[in-house]
């Protein structure tokens, strides 16, 4: 808590207990997730189970190859689910390649 200055506050949280008692009962060897697993698949798993799968129609997040991963494995675990990547995002790379193209690379300039 206090390398990463998590308030003290946080052990007021509903949840704060029952998981230290998870924690506690599995015993050594105990690997939790990853930062990168908590930001991206579990954290959208999370959301939609919040919200509910019937509530939910698209996720949409930008290209980076870990929400492309997040968003694949959240559409095999939620078969009703669609994961689109950004579509500004997308029209971006394509204009950086367009650009980069002789023919337009000298107008460019």
């Amino acid at each position: 808590m206090y390398s990463k200055g998590l308030p003290f506050n946080t052990v007021n949280d509903p949840y704060w207990f029952p998981m230290m008692d998870v924690i506690a009962n599995f015993g050594p060897g105990f690997k939790p997730p990853s930062m990168h697993e908590l930001r991206t698949w579990i954290l959208k798993e999370e959301v939609v189970e919040e919200i509910g799968e019937e509530n939910v129609v698209q996720v949409i997040t930008d290209n980076a190859s870990n929400y492309v991963n997040a968003g694949m494995r959240l559409m095999e675990r939620r078969r009703r689910l669609w994961w689109t990547p950004c579509a500004a995002h997308c029209i971006d790379l394509m204009l950086e390649d367009i650009g980069k193209l002789n023919v337009h690379a000298t107008t460019l300039s």
